[in-house]
Order: C-alpha cells, then sequence, then structure tokens
C-alpha cells in the first residue's frame, strides 16, 4: 500500500509509457501532416472530439470507481480477520484461564500448551492466507506455528487455510472432550470461526474473479481512441504555425487520461504482491503481534513500519 503523499515520476511513467509514447507518435504525426499538407484536410471539427472526451471520462471514473470498491472490500475483509483473530483468541485464553482455575482435570501445563497451540493457529492461519493469495513461496513463517506433523500434512494440503480451519474445529472438540473447553464454549467460537471461513472466501472470491473483462478492455480501448483522434481535433482550434503546441496539449490531455485509466487498472488487484496491495504483511504482523501479547509473551516481533513510504 502507499503511504507516501507524493508518487515517484519513474514508477508512474513504468506504468503508463507505452500509451503515452503512442499518444505522442501519433500528435507528432499530425503536427508533421499539416507541414505537408493542407491543414484543412488534417483537421477534425474540435466539438464530437469533446463529447467523445467526456464520454471517456465517464467510463474512467466508473472503472475506476468498481476498481476501487473491489480494493476497498479487499482492505475491509482483513480487517475482520484482524478483529476476529483478537475476539477468538480472547476467548480461547479467557476459557483456558477458566479450566485452570477450576481444575478441570489437565494439568496447567496441558491446558497452556493446548491454549499455545490453538492462538498459533489462528496467527498461522492469516500467515498462510497472506501467502496463497500473493502466490510467494515463504512457507517457512508458517513452521514455527504449527506442530512438525501438522506441519508436513500442512504442506501436502490443497486449500492450506481452509485445512487449518478444520484443523482448528477438531482440536476445539478435542478440548471440550478433555475439558479444557467448557462444553458450551463452542457456541460462542463458532461465530468467530464462520466469520474467519467467510474473510478466507472473500479474499479467494476477489482473487479468483477480476472485475468483468468487457470494463477493462473496453476502458483501454475508449483511451486509445480518445488518443489518437484528440490531436486531429486540436488541428482546427490551435494555428497551423503552433505545431509543438499541438504536441503538447494533446500529449498533456491523452497522458491525464492514460494515468486515470492506469490506476483503476492497478487498484483492481489488491492481492498481487505489488505496492499497491492492500498491506496483509503489515496485518498478519498486528495478529500475531497482538496475539502473542494476548498469550503473555514478552518478545515479540518487530512491527512493520513503512519502507520508502509503501507499507507491505
Amino acid at each position: 500500500m502507499i503511504v507516501k503523499q507524493n508518487l515517484s515520476p519513474a514508477k508512474v511513467w513504468a506504468y503508463v509509457w507505452k500509451p503515452v509514447s503512442y499518444a505522442a507518435v501519433v500528435a507528432v504525426g499530425v503536427g508533421i501532416a499539416r507541414e505537408i499538407v493542407d491543414p484543412e484536410q488534417v483537421a477534425v471539427p474540435f466539438a464530437p472530439i469533446g463529447t467523445v472526451g467526456a464520454a471517456v471520462a465517464i467510463f474512467v471514473a466508473f472503472r475506476n470507481n468498481v476498481s476501487y470498491a473491489r480494493w476497498w472490500e479487499a482492505r475491509t475483509i482483513w480487517s475482520n480477520l484482524l478483529s476476529n483473530s483478537r475476539v477468538l483468541a480472547r476467548q480461547l485464553v479467557a476459557s483456558t484461564e477458566n479450566a485452570i482455575a477450576a481444575g478441570s482435570g489437565c494439568t496447567k501445563e496441558d491446558i497452556l500448551a493446548y491454549r499455545r497451540e490453538m492462538v498459533l493457529r489462528i496467527i498461522a492461519i492469516s500467515h498462510t492466507l497472506r501467502i496463497q493469495l500473493r502466490e510467494t513461496d515463504d512457507w517457512d513463517t508458517v513452521r514455527p506455528l504449527l506442530p512438525p506433523a501438522e506441519f508436513d500434512a500442512f504442506l501436502a494440503s490443497h486449500n492450506r487455510p481452509n485445512m487449518l480451519m478444520q484443523r482448528q474445529g477438531i482440536r476445539l472438540k478435542d478440548g471440550v472432550r478433555s475439558g479444557i473447553v467448557g462444553q458450551f464454549d463452542p457456541i460462542t467460537f463458532e461465530p468467530n470461526l464462520a466469520a474467519l471461513n467467510a474473510s478466507i472466501a472473500g479474499c479467494e472470491r476477489i482473487k479468483s474473479t477480476p472485475t468483468p473483462r468487457q470494463y477493462d478492455f473496453f476502458t483501454r480501448v475508449s483511451v486509445a481512441v480518445f488518443s489518437t483522434v484528440l490531436p486531429f481535433g486540436l488541428a482546427s482550434v490551435i494555428e497551423t504555425n503552433q505545431q509543438w503546441l499541438l504536441v503538447l496539449v494533446s500529449v498533456l490531455i491523452s497522458s491525464l487520461f492514460i494515468v486515470l485509466e492506469r490506476v483503476g487498472a492497478i487498484v483492481d488487484s489488491p492481492f498481487q504482491n505489488a505496492t499497491t496491495d492492500v498491506p496483509m504483511t503489515s496485518i498478519t504482523n498486528t495478529i500475531e503481534r497482538d496475539l502473542l501479547e494476548q498469550l503473555g509473551d514478552l518478545t515479540l516481533p518487530n512491527q512493520v513500519v513503512p519502507t520508502n513510504g509503501y507499507l507491505w
């Protein structure tokens, strides 16, 4: 996620140089044509070009609104994941503390080990979801959070976040059977487990279902068409001895439309391991720090902070 106020011109140029270069070539071509042939043969009335520009602006704005809605939904889902993880950890800590105080029949060491296993698995769920969405391979991040035998089965599974959720449900029933968790505690645990499942499914939906390709394709085509016809329209309102002004104005206006179109296309994918991502690394780091603190750990991972204006 970009958190700095000013963007790097070099990074912006990397996204837009091809369409901007095309617009510049067309504008220069029109300027040269006005020198070679009768300027009246090159010029097109500006009024219809302006109308096309207004229509393209509306289309680009609609596309950007759709893209931002996807990005914001993704961020909201991760906020819910953070909240539900904290609540579930709090419930586990409170329930196991009650088992220790009531003398449930298990030793205090067994109860604390169970509590730690369950809370660490919640942390592992968030890390696993982040890695799967970004399609990276840093699974060693998850290894310390799971029992060794479970980690081997975890790596062999297809949908790893779902496998962890299933294991969490099984271990919750094990806790009820052994007396570590009260018989009625799962009634309060289940809504938060279901909420975690809903968050995982929501992220999978956004990842696997892009904005309808018609929006993306026709927005790009519309901007390209407008960049092509714009210099011909400007040729009817700019004097023939000001070719440089025709090129400059044409490229500036086209660049504005191109940048806006590119913004919508980039924001449309919030899980692409890019600087425009939802800051999943930061959120999982917050989950890990908060839940370890809830366990009573005194040594916490370093907090993830923005680097060069980017928060991962």
